[in-house]
C-alpha cells in the first residue's frame, strides 16, 4: 500500500490564539482561512480555529496588506499580541 503525500497546515484558535500544526493529505488539502472545530490544549475546550497554511507567511502577508476583511483582521490580531495566549495560567 503506498502512502499519500502529505503536508504540515498551520491552525490557530480563534479563543486564546495558539497554534497547533496538524498533517493534512495533499489531496485533501483547504483554502485559506478555512474553520475546523478543534479541542484547544489551553481553552480546554473545544474552539474555532483558523486554517493558515503557513503561519510565518501569513503572519507577514498581513503586515504589508491595506485592506483586511473580519477575518484577516482577527487573524491579524490573534499572532500580533502575545498577551492572548496568556488569559489565564492556573
Amino acid at each position: 500500500m503506498r502512502n499519500k503525500p502529505t503536508y504540515s497546515s498551520d491552525l490557530i484558535c480563534s479563543t486564546c490564539g495558539s497554534i497547533m500544526t496538524i498533517s493534512r493529505c495533499t489531496a485533501r488539502s483547504r483554502e485559506k482561512y478555512h474553520i475546523k472545530d478543534m479541542y484547544c490544549i489551553n481553552c480546554k475546550k473545544t474552539t474555532k480555529f483558523i486554517e493558515l497554511g503557513n503561519a510565518d507567511i501569513i503572519k507577514k502577508e498581513l503586515e504589508f496588506k491595506d485592506n483586511l476583511n473580519k477575518i484577516e483582521e482577527l487573524v491579524y490580531e490573534l499572532t500580533h499580541n502575545d498577551c492572548l495566549c496568556k488569559q489565564k495560567s492556573i
